[in-house]
């Protein structure tokens, strides 16, 4: 026991982060009382720790309709009004969808307190950092030729299409502030590392439940009611993917309560094994996508 506690620490809630768990209770989001967070682990990683044995299929997390802040909340005015004036770079298809997800996002921020999303959005991280970050020389540490190609590329790319945003967000003032329209990097940077989508009628972030993984590493989740049986397993719909993967899974209810679950584990199952299983998955499709 000893070591494990030399492991990990339970640490107090900052004043921000209590007020984001309170708002996130206000929204209809519920935290299983068996975890802490947050917790840092060796060597120095946040996370979220069970205190007590989590039995299968018990609900971790459960999240209303209304803690949802979906792309289809972008589809009102005055915002909408962005998607009207230039439907070339909004519509649906080419990024088009989360361009009008990081207008919204941003025209809220731009509404400080009035907004209903204000205490979600000013404690998002400030400073997120992904692989399109790093320099050349550090991504040639990755000794893979092709991911260092092509995060280079995609992110000259990524720049161009942020500037271009940029220079039409300038266009509405009145709708997202002239101090927030620098930020559309970091709000694609949120949707990226924190959004809840496949699965989903569509694209949405969720205070608090997005302090868990939900990767398509250890952890998926799936769509579906709440009074749905929870068999542990989620069907990937991938192509590459040609069985069930029965590690823990995630149940979003868009119109109900939503349960977050801890499946059955398969027996026979791997862990190390499976989880490099998935990272050659993940590298066919990138490769399949550069043909």
């Amino acid at each position: 026991m000893e070591n494990l506690e030399n492991e990990f620490r339970v640490l107090k809630k900052s004043k921000s982060m209590e007020e984001l768990f309170e708002y996130g209770q206000a929204k209809g989001v519920t935290l299983n009382p068996k975890l802490a967070y947050p917790t840092r682990f060796y060597p120095g990683y946040l996370g979220i720790l069970a205190t007590e044995s989590l039995s299968p299929y018990e609900t971790i997390l459960t999240a209303s309709k209304d803690s949802f802040l979906s792309i289809d909340l972008s589809n009102t005015f005055p915002v909408k009004q962005i998607f009207l004036d230039n439907p070339e770079d909004f519509a649906d298809g080419d990024g088009g969808e989360n361009n009008r997800f990081i207008a919204f996002m941003l025209s809220e921020l731009s509404k400080g307190p009035e907004s209903p999303w204000h205490t979600y959005l000013k404690n998002l991280p400030t400073d997120i950092e992904v692989l399109s970050d790093w320099t050349e020389t550090e991504l040639l540490e990755l000794h893979d030729e092709v991911l260092v190609q092509y995060n280079l590329s995609k992110n000259v790319q990524e720049t161009e299409c942020n500037q271009a945003i940029q220079d039409i967000f300038k266009q509405y003032p009145s709708i997202i502030k002239p101090e927030h329209v620098g930020k559309v990097a970091w709000a694609w940077k949120v949707i990226c590392t924190r959004a809840f989508g496949r699965c989903l009628p569509s694209l949405s972030l969720i205070p608090v439940a997005d302090y868990f993984n939900h990767a398509n590493v250890e952890t998926n989740y799936y769509y579906g009611l709440v009074e749905e049986e929870d068999r542990g397993e989620f069907e990937v719909t991938d192509e590459d993917h040609d069985t069930p993967l029965p590690i823990k899974t995630v149940n979003l209810n868009y119109f109900k309560l939503a349960k977050l679950a801890i499946a059955q584990r398969n027996k026979g199952l791997n862990v190390q094994s499976f989880l490099e299983r998935a990272k050659e998955e993940d590298r066919k499709l990138f490769l399949k996508s550069k043909k």
